[in-house]
């Protein structure tokens, strides 16, 4: 694979005329939501040079979906034409790359290298489109490459008209210089740089229940997702607060810091719901044969176990977890669960933190760290505590959701100008928009 390739694994989405694939830092035309026969537009001097339609894959490889887009063409300058929308926050002048996969069935005039470039079209939603009117070409593309193989081909778009790189939806073409032509298509991928600020590291993370010595068990839970319609393991009237929503196929990275005080190992686990022994059906299965992870491997299955741990050891582990969006309700996907070997408490999480393939921290827990939220109990035009309940207070309408500090939803709601949340006596989390905040209620 290019190195221009950042990531692998995303969750598959329709949107417009194709399916894609939306992940932190990549945009990918992929049609495995496509209907085998669907056809699509194309670019062409004559309507009959090109036909573009999808394919159920045959090629044997599975490395690529299990639909294609098998391309004929009788003519050169064709190309088949496509409706993006970037995810949010991004325009056509964020693109770094296009990639592609890229099976050639028969040689182009005999020989496929001949004609060793591909022609692209970044425009306007609705342009009409002429192979006269690229945006760009791409030389020497393809080199000596073989029949019947699936490659990998890349380039950086040299694109010129302000008004289209400021497009956030666009219309894209993809073809080549050859003239008769019979190929297949997947997984054209638009690269883009992750946009992410990390958050503080924080003893008190909304989604993260990490124990305290005296509680009933020992460890962690991660709270991935709230919604049955995303996850069918995931109940919003359980679940509560999440750490973050997970993308369905994306792969997460959890770096592990824990001290033993007595434990001799760990166990990581999909749960399908907070505390001790709320483990998926699949996983306690499963956990008779769990894979091993060291401080020097990389773990890339759940369940997962460490032994051999020595009492006072501090470790650092790294565990993968991909969010299969194929897995059944109670299988091999969920929230994750931290515990001691043969139920053990005896053990300190120091740090979780969990990154996307972008690089992006979505989890910063810090045991040492203060909780990163302020207290505004003196700042009364955000939040503040009254007896039985906290009033939120904005400047037009916001969403607002209580938590406890333990990171369990109490209540949530949309305020406009001011709003009383009914609260006990305790501490409670306060998020309002983008911000959070402490709130006692004496």
């Amino acid at each position: 694979m290019k190195k221009i390739l950042l990531v692998s694994l995303a969750f598959i989405m329709s949107a417009g005329f194709t399916s894609l694939v939306k992940a932190q830092s990549k945009y990918v035309i992929n049609f495995e939501s496509d209907a085998v026969g669907k056809v699509y537009s194309n670019v062409a001097w004559y309507a009959t040079d090109v036909t573009s339609t999808v394919a159920a894959n045959a090629t044997g490889s599975t490395a690529q979906g299990a639909n294609l887009l098998h391309v004929t063409c009788t003519n050169y300058g064709a190309a088949t034409v496509f409706d993006v929308t970037l995810p949010a926050g991004y325009t056509v002048a964020d693109i770094t790359g296009v990639s592609f996969d890229l099976y050639f069935n028969n040689a182009y005039a005999g020989d496929q290298n001949f004609y060793k470039g591909c022609n692209y079209f970044f425009k306007a939603p609705g342009s009409t489109l002429s192979p006269s009117g690229t945006t760009g070409s791409v030389t020497n593309i393809i080199v000596n490459d073989p029949l019947q193989t699936w490659l990998t081909k890349s380039f950086v778009p040299t694109i010129t008209d302000a008004a289209v790189l400021a497009l956030n939806q666009f219309t894209f073409a993809l073809g080549f210089s050859g003239g008769d032509g019979d190929f297949y298509l997947d997984n054209i991928t638009f690269l883009l740089p992750s946009k992410c600020t990390p958050p503080a590291p924080s003893n008190s993370v909304p989604g993260v229940i990490v124990t305290k010595p005296g509680d009933a068990w020992g460890g962690a839970n991660i709270i991935l997702g709230n919604s049955a319609s995303v996850w069918p393991w995931s109940t919003a009237a359980t679940d509560g607060a999440v750490a973050f929503t997970p993308v369905q196929g994306a792969t997460y990275h959890m770096t592990l810091n824990i001290t033993s005080t007595g434990a001799s190992g760990y166990r990581v686990r999909w749960i399908k719901a907070a505390g001790y022994g709320a483990w998926t059906t699949a996983d306690n299965n499963a956990v008779g044969s769990s894979a091993t992870f060291s401080t020097t491997q990389v773990s890339t299955t759940l369940p997962a176990l460490a032994t051999g741990v020595a009492n006072g050891e501090t470790d650092i582990y790294k565990l993968d977890f991909t969010m299969d969006g194929s897995q059944p309700a109670d299988g091999l996907v969920g929230s994750i669960g931290i515990f001691g070997y043969q139920g053990s408490s005896a053990y300190t999480i120091n740090t979780i933190q969990i990154t996307d393939d972008a690089g992006c921290i979505l989890v910063n827990y810090d045991a040492s760290a203060t909780t990163g939220i302020k207290d505004v109990n003196a700042d009364k035009s955000q939040a503040y505590g009254i007896a039985g309940g906290i009033v939120v207070n904005v400047a037009a309408s916001e969403n607002v959701a209580v938590y406890t500090v333990t990171g369990q939803l109490v209540d949530q709601a949309v305020v406009v100008n001011s709003k009383t949340f009914a609260a006990a006596k305790g501490l409670y989390i306060v998020k309002i928009g983008a911000k959070a905040v402490k709130v006692a209620v004496k």
